[in-house]
Order: C-alpha cells, then sequence, then structure tokens
C-alpha cells in the first residue's frame, strides 16, 4: 500500500471518528480526488465492506459519516473555493457517498461473500425521483405541486386550496361548502412535496406512484378516502364518524391510529402495518384487529394473515432511504422501478437471494447501480423510444 493510500486510510479513520481538523478533511478530499488513487481508494473502502460481513453493521456509525460528507457537498456553496477546487471536492465527495451506500447496502449470505457478476452497461443517467404531485379538483381543474409553493394555489366562490407554513395543503370553505370529490396523484419518479390535511385534520403522505381520492367535506356516516399505491395516514380518531381507507378490495378502519397501506398493483399482496393505536383491517372473508408494530397481508378475496413488522425499513420511504431486510433481488427491483421511473425486465434464472441494508433515495440510477454494483448484480440500461429499461441479468 502506497503512502497516499495509507494517507487516506489514516485521514478517514479520524473524519469517520470525528476527530479530523478542517485542514485533514480537506486533504482527505484532495487526495481521493486523485484519479491515479481512485482503483485502490475502491479497493480499500470495499475491504472495509468485507470486514463488516464477520461482524455486526452499525448502520449508525455509517450514517453519521454519510450525513457529514453531504453537509461537506453542501458547504462547498458557501465557502471560498476555486471553480476547479470546487469540482475536485465535490466529485471526491460524491465517490466516498457512493462507497458509503454501498457499505450501507451490503449482500446477506451465509457461506460465499459477493457470488453475484457485475455487467454494466450505462450510457445515460436517470435521476433520483423529484417532489412533485398533481391535484385533481372536483372541476377537473389539475394543479401541479412542486417545492416552493405557498398560500392560496387555488380560488373558487366557495372553496380555496391553501398550501400553509407547515407544508400540508388543505381546503377552506366558505358559508356553503360544496362537496365534491378531489384527488392527489403522484406518478412514478414522483413523491409529494407536501402532505394532505383532510377536512377532519387526519393528515396523509403519500410515496411515489400513489394516489387519494377523497371529499372536500366528510358528511356520510363514514369517513372513506380511497388509495392506491403507497400511503401512511395520521388518522384523527372519531368514533361516531369512523374514518375507512378503501384499497384493492379490501377496508382499513381507524381506531384511533397512525398506519402505513402499501396496495400497489405489482405487490403480490396489500400489506397494512400499524405504528401506533389500533386498526381493523377488513376484506371480503374476515377482519382483523392489529396492535402496533403489526402488519395485515392480504390479497383481493384471499384470509388476512398478521405477522409482526419491520416498521422501520417499511416507513424508510419517508426518510429518504431505501431500507431492505431478507428482501429478494425482485421487491428491490419493484422499488427502484417506482422511484427511478423506468422498466425492469429479467433475463434468465434470476437467483433467490436475501438482500440487507439501507441507501438513500437521493443517488442517480447510476449511482444506485454502482452501489449494487459491489454485489456483482449483473444489469443493463438502454432506452427505449421515452422509456428508460433496466435488464436484470443471472
Amino acid at each position: 500500500m502506497n503512502h497516499q493510500i495509507t494517507e487516506i486510510k489514516k485521514l478517514l479513520y479520524k473524519y469517520h471518528s470525528n476527530t479530523a481538523t478542517r485542514e485533514e478533511v480537506e486533504q482527505l478530499f484532495n487526495l481521493m480526488a486523485r484519479h491515479d488513487n481512485s482503483e485502490q481508494v475502491k479497493q480499500l473502502l470495499q475491504q472495509e465492506l468485507a470486514d463488516t460481513e464477520t461482524q455486526e453493521v452499525n448502520n449508525k456509525r455509517w450514517n453519521d459519516l454519510f450525513e457529514r460528507i453531504e453537509e461537506e457537498i453542501t458547504g462547498l456553496e458557501t465557502t471560498q473555493h476555486s471553480f476547479l477546487g470546487v469540482l475536485r471536492w465535490w466529485g471526491a465527495a460524491a465517490s466516498v457517498l457512493i462507497f458509503i451506500a454501498a457499505s450501507f447496502f451490503f449482500f446477506n449470505q451465509r457461506q460465499n461473500k459477493l457470488q453475484l457478476t457485475v455487467q454494466k452497461k450505462t450510457q445515460f443517467d436517470i435521476k433520483p425521483g423529484e417532489r412533485k404531485a398533481t391535484l385533481i379538483l372536483a372541476s377537473g381543474e389539475e394543479i401541479t405541486l412542486t417545492d416552493g409553493l405557498k398560500d392560496t394555489i387555488s380560488k373558487s366562490e366557495n372553496l380555496s386550496v391553501v398550501i400553509d407554513d407547515q407544508h400540508a395543503i388543505h381546503y377552506q370553505a366558505g358559508k356553503v361548502v360544496p362537496v365534491g370529490e378531489n384527488k392527489l396523484v403522484t406518478g412514478k419518479g414522483e413523491q409529494s412535496p407536501y402532505y394532505l390535511l383532510l377536512p377532519d385534520g387526519t393528515k396523509a403522505w403519500l410515496n411515489a406512484a400513489s394516489s387519494i381520492t377523497f371529499p372536500t367535506a366528510f358528511t356520510g356516516k363514514n369517513r372513506v378516502v380511497k388509495i392506491t399505491g403507497e400511503v401512511y395516514f395520521e388518522v384523527v380518531h372519531n368514533a361516531r364518524q369512523p374514518f375507512q381507507v378503501k384499497a384493492a378490495g379490501q377496508t382499513v378502519e381507524d381506531i384511533g391510529t397512525s398506519f402505513n397501506i402499501n396496495a400497489y398493483a405489482d405487490e403480490p399482496e396489500v400489506s397494512t402495518t400499524l405504528l401506533e393505536g389500533s386498526a381493523k383491517v377488513i376484506n371480503v372473508t374476515q377482519s382483523v384487529v392489529l396492535k402496533p408494530g403489526q402488519q395485515a397481508l392480504s390479497n383481493t378475496g384471499s384470509s388476512i394473515s398478521v405477522k409482526q413488522a419491520d416498521v422501520a425499513a417499511i416507513m424508510a420511504w419517508q426518510k429518504g432511504l431505501f431500507k431492505f431486510k431478507d428482501a429478494d433481488l425482485r421487491l428491490v427491483m419493484r422499488q427502484l422501478a417506482r422511484w427511478y421511473n423506468v422498466e425492469v425486465r429479467y433475463e434468465g434464472n434470476i437467483p433467490n437471494r436475501k438482500f440487507s441494508g439501507e441507501v438513500t433515495r437521493n443517488l442517480k440510477l447510476s449511482q444506485m447501480l454502482e452501489v449494487l454494483s459491489y454485489y456483482q448484480v449483473h444489469f443493463e440500461v438502454k432506452k427505449e423510444k421515452d422509456n428508460s429499461v433496466i435488464i436484470v441479468k443471472p
């Protein structure tokens, strides 16, 4: 190992343990930015990854480092560096982010490490999902929602749509409340930048490729909304007017609750995960009452099974993460397809592998595939007319 790599290893350890001075941090990034060091640096951090597979992985420690490096990149905008210096620092820091992301996302295999093989053919890049949604009013008016909106975004005689200081979309009615059906929608590659504040005070957050259909006022015996995709709710309980969510042939009824529903059409089951309170899950054959930390799984017309949930993994999307625990490759790729707005195809017999770990959703597709490439996954990315495709191979 040459002197520069020895120095990188020493400085990375100090940076990792939060004991590096500003001058040492600058030295670290400058050393890592040198092209003649790149392969050795990659091997060094791969060794760090290999070591973590023989001991308990300290995710918080790596996550703290990841966040600090992101702050370094942001900090470049407010410090005095030459243009070339900024590019050099950013490139090095971005490389470190990929390496650290890879250390989060480790391949779980009992006997053989890193047994898959990687083939990457990327001629273009795809940005991660954006903070965007579409609000469709009962009148048919469509409002595109992006970051930075505030105050009244639509106004009619008896109803205004407002985005408040808490980043909530809500409705302000006049003397006469017009009851109409509204819809909040996210496409593939989108996540709503605002949560929806329903007329009763219930809050709803939408993941990518999701929708919620809701009235401007709850006037019936029940407060009913309909969803597709994945939505997280924090419900204001009212026993006299139960809150109900209808999704893919089942109904979830609040009994004082926060819960997440995953009802994507391409998932094998509809899953309802309870975080707090109590909730009843009902389909055509039975109903079950969930306790906090439990998850109900069901298909249309089938019985409902209940198991303990990995709540952190299920709610990772709200924190800007992909998080997996013993997930198969197809589940991982379904999430990537929705977030990057791509189609995923498979060629040959795909091995039944299990993945565990977490990685930020802020990576570009090429960076995400770079993370996967540390575990030697075969893939090919290509453009077909207006559609981007990832081909996964054994």
